[in-house]
């Protein structure tokens, strides 16, 4: 279990998607995925030196990835 220092909220990262993408992240939060953001974090794991956006997979952000993966997120 991890407990964000930014949102204060604990989530385990088996049941999170990390988005590296700030775009991706922003069409996310655009569309209704404020409620499933349990942290940003700073990391080089993934990417160089990036924010790093962790949702909860829900339905809906697997719904939001399906539909930035067809681009017809907008």
């Amino acid at each position: 279990m991890t407990k964000s220092p930014i949102t204060g909220i604990e989530y385990e990262e088996v049941e999170c998607a990390f988005i590296t993408n700030p775009y991706q992240a922003l069409l996310y939060l655009k569309n209704g995925a404020s409620c499933d953001l349990c942290d940003v974090l700073w990391s080089s794991e993934r990417r160089p030196d990036c924010l790093v956006f962790v949702f909860k997979k829900t339905e809906l952000i697997k719904r939001l990835y399906a539909e930035w993966n067809t681009h017809k997120l907008k």
